[in-house]
């Protein structure tokens, strides 16, 4: 199944935008995209044919009645916390492991090894520097097994100082040798040594 590669594009995943409205704001002032779903069937729905720079996924997520019996074939885990399927999904789809963050204020030893299972980040809620860091040093980072080789948009960077040019030194000695002025105007030459005529 062929996705669109999203490079420039985040999928927050999280039924209390107000909380992560700083996490928005983040990543489009550093020129991404941000695509939200609210729920389990919407973030199921953004993963189906789409791959992103980055899948932020808030753990305790709402699921419709139909979702019930799958979350619960995958384990007690997955059906107490519904963010899990969809970092699952996001992982079988093929988003990288740095690409995945369960973003989460569980701390539970549970999570974080179904986490690991599934091979993902698992961060705090709590921690919102730890988040960043890890943006900061991978968002540059090609995902591997992606058809585009476009790495998204780039880091802001500091302008660039204007090199003031060096002022022109004295030119270089020509390598022709200059004719001598008497031997330019013989002339001349002849009128300066006439001697001048004796007076009277």
């Amino acid at each position: 199944m062929k996705f669109d590669d999203k490079l420039n594009s985040v999928l927050v995943i999280d039924d209390e935008p107000f909380q992560t409205e700083w996490l928005t704001d983040y990543f489009r002032a550093r020129g991404f995209d941000v695509v939200q779903a609210e729920d389990l069937q919407s973030a199921l729905e953004a993963l189906e044919t789409v791959r992103y720079r980055y899948v932020i996924i808030d753990l305790s997520i709402p699921f419709s009645p139909a979702l019930a019996q799958p979350l619960a074939t995958l384990g007690s885990e997955f059906f107490r916390y519904p963010g899990l399927m969809a970092a699952r999904r996001a992982r079988t789809t093929g988003h990288n492991t740095f690409q995945v963050i369960v973003y989460s204020v569980h701390d539970s030893a549970d999570v974080e090894s179904y986490a690991e299972h599934i091979v993902c980040r698992y961060i705090l809620k709590g921690r919102p520097r730890e988040l960043k860091n890890h943006i900061e040093h991978t968002m540059r980072r090609k995902p591997h097994g992606w058809r585009s080789t476009k790495l998204g948009p780039k880091r802001p960077r500091r302008a660039t100082p204007v090199q003031r040019t060096k002022p022109a030194g004295k030119k270089a000695p020509s390598k022709t040798k200059k004719k001598s002025f008497y031997t330019r105007y013989p002339g001349f030459v002849a009128v300066v040594k006439k001697k001048p005529p004796a007076k009277a």
